[in-house]
Order: structure tokens, then sequence, then C-alpha cells
């Protein structure tokens, strides 16, 4: 994932980088400064971390066609 597409995927999920870094658990020290690396390329998203962001967005996506 990269960090444009990170930033994309937050917006549509309608999170804060502080509510992103929540769900990811990144509760020790600033998690907004992690996401904010990730958003500006300072640091490498990893694997597992986009893989959580892709899965929740295919959750809400599922979710929203099956209120339907």
């Amino acid at each position: 994932m990269r960090p444009d597409e990170l930033r994309s995927a937050r917006a549509s999920l309608g999170m804060t980088q502080k509510q992103l870094g929540a769900f990811l658990g990144l509760g020790t020290g600033d998690p907004c400064r992690v996401v904010r690396f990730w958003e500006t390329g300072r640091r490498a998203i990893s694997g597992p971390v986009a893989r959580a962001i892709t899965l929740e967005l295919e959750n809400r996506a599922l979710r929203v066609r099956l209120k339907r």
C-alpha cells in the first residue's frame, strides 16, 4: 500500500489519523505520528497494516450491501 492509498482508505473509512492509529492498536506513544509518517512516506507501511485496512474496507462495503 502506498501513502496516497492509505490516505484515501482512511478517508473512505471516515477516520482521523488518531482513530486509525487506535483501530490498528497503536496505543503506545503518539499513534498519529506513526500514521502521519506512513501517509507522508517517511515510514514503510507493513503488509499486516495494509491487510488490516483492506479488510476493514471490505467489511464496511459488505455491511452496506447487506443492508440493501
